[in-house]
């Protein structure tokens, strides 16, 4: 929830998609049947991630906390999602979070992680 929470979305949809972009609750496209428009995204709020995190014993030592590795497939590797993943990594490094990020060939996903 804390890196929900750490996520700047809204920004992510006017920077990089000019605002032709929506933030979704959950997997489903807003005309998916199993979608419920009750359910609203998460806001971006750093203050509650930093609190989830202390809570959860994770405080931060120096700015620091850990490092979490993200593996994306290179065939997804464009301008829009290099500048995305770049909000995301200084999001997330304003609460002591260090995104790394892998692009690795769609053999070595599959070996890997599927």
């Amino acid at each position: 929830m804390a890196l929900t929470l750490a996520l700047n979305r809204d920004r992510v949809i006017e920077d990089v998609f000019q605002g032709q972009a929506q933030s979704l609750s959950a997997p489903y496209f807003p005309n998916m049947f199993g979608l419920d428009r009750s359910i609203a995204p998460h806001p971006f709020d750093l203050d509650k991630a930093v609190k989830l995190l202390d809570e959860a014993g994770l405080p931060s030592a120096d700015g620091k906390r850990f490092a979490v590795e993200l593996i994306v497939l290179e065939s997804l590797r464009g301008p829009n999602s290099d500048e995305m993943l770049a909000i995301f990594r200084r999001d997330l490094s304003a609460i002591g979070i260090d995104l790394k990020v892998r692009f690795i060939s769609t053999k070595q996903f599959f070996e890997k992680v599927v």
